[in-house]
């Protein structure tokens, strides 16, 4: 109803064979979100290795486990069903801009994952190289991998092998799932200078 509402083109999937594939793998762009209500392991398999922005819309509070594996498998935004009418939209148009958007309940869990506050040490934490430091902080200012490696002077090949040791450091599978994590671990407020 809110995308209706908005007057929002979409296309449903009552996940009845793989049409739904067809979708995903047309949205080449990787700006058309798809949006995974109450996602099922089923429906994550589906998505397979799409590189496209999932939106999950939660009937309930997730848990932490829940919360960091819809990150670490590409979702860019969790949106409580309940804050659908005035939450959705907005949620959808920044995970088209490429940005990560966590209802309140979710987030909390984040930061409970973090188990520390920014500027407190832990030992706990993944010890960052000095370029895996700079390319996490290019991923936090909304940088391509083209131009993390013009500004930082290295083969965009470089950058991603380093985004690729970032990403096994910080268990996640992109950009949005990483810099989540590191968000929720306090490491981009360890890295200002």
């Amino acid at each position: 109803m809110a995308l209706l509402a908005q007057h929002i083109p979409f296309v449903t999937d009552g996940g009845n064979g793989d049409e739904g594939l067809d979708l995903w793998d047309q949205a080449g762009s990787g700006t058309v979100p798809v949006i995974l209500v109450d996602p099922t392991p089923e429906a994550w398999q589906r998505l397979g290795d799409a590189r496209v922005p999932i939106m999950v819309v939660t009937s309930r509070p997730m848990s932490r486990g829940e919360t960091l594996d819809a990150l670490g498998r590409g979702a860019v935004a969790i949106v409580a069903a309940e804050r659908i009418a005035e939450a959705l939209v907005p949620a959808l148009t920044l995970a088209a801009a490429g940005h990560l958007t966590i209802d309140p309940a979710a987030a909390n869990w984040l930061i409970a994952a973090a188990g520390t506050h920014a500027g407190e040490a832990d030992s706990g934490l993944p010890e960052l190289t000095i370029r895996e430091g700079d390319i996490l902080r290019s991923i936090a200012a909304g940088h391509s991998v083209r131009q993390t490696a013009r500004s930082l002077g290295i083969a965009e090949k470089t950058v991603e092998n380093t985004q690729a040791r970032l990403f096994r450091k910080l268990g996640a599978r992109n950009r949005a799932g990483a810099l989540a994590t590191a968000h929720a671990l306090g490491l981009l407020e360890l890295l200002d200078p």
